[in-house]
């Protein structure tokens, strides 16, 4: 689960898989909401006003870096167009996510499922994997309604 902290998602709860080759992730961890799958979902699930202004934020502090802002202009119009970010290889080679945004209350989240590249292909991500993540979100957020 992670929640929007600045121009990054930042994960205040992870659960570990058991598989030598699962992707770990710490509580703290931080990754760019240009290049995560729960960046863009956090991205996608903001008011708009709010989402231009961070769009615009991102862009700036790309060209500052002297990075293409095609890719993430591309990744954003993928996860605009879809219930499911589905990224591969975007954030680290290797390294697949697929994340969805949750309310609780006023907060925003993202909640996502990482995977090996190199064991789960994108069908099974889009599909296994994307129903489950979404069936989760909808449980997640009705334990969470009053």
């Amino acid at each position: 689960l992670a929640v929007r902290d600045g121009l990054h998602a930042t994960f205040l709860d992870c659960a570990r898989g058991r598989n030598m080759l699962a992707v770990q992730m710490e509580v703290g961890a931080r990754l760019p909401l240009a290049t995560s799958a729960s960046g863009l979902a956090l991205l996608k699930a903001s008011p708009e006003a709010e989402r231009r202004r961070t769009v615009s934020r991102l862009r700036a502090n790309m060209t500052q870096q002297g990075i293409d802002h095609a890719p993430f202009k591309a990744r954003l119009h993928s996860a605009m167009e879809s219930h499911l970010v589905v990224l591969r290889d975007a954030w680290h080679k290797g390294i697949g996510r697929l994340a969805a945004a949750v309310r609780f209350g006023e907060t925003l989240g993202a909640i996502t499922i990482a995977v090996s590249t190199a064991v789960v292909s994108e069908t099974a991500m889009r599909e296994d994997l994307g129903r489950y993540l979404l069936e989760t979100i909808r449980d997640f957020q009705l334990e969470l309604a009053p």
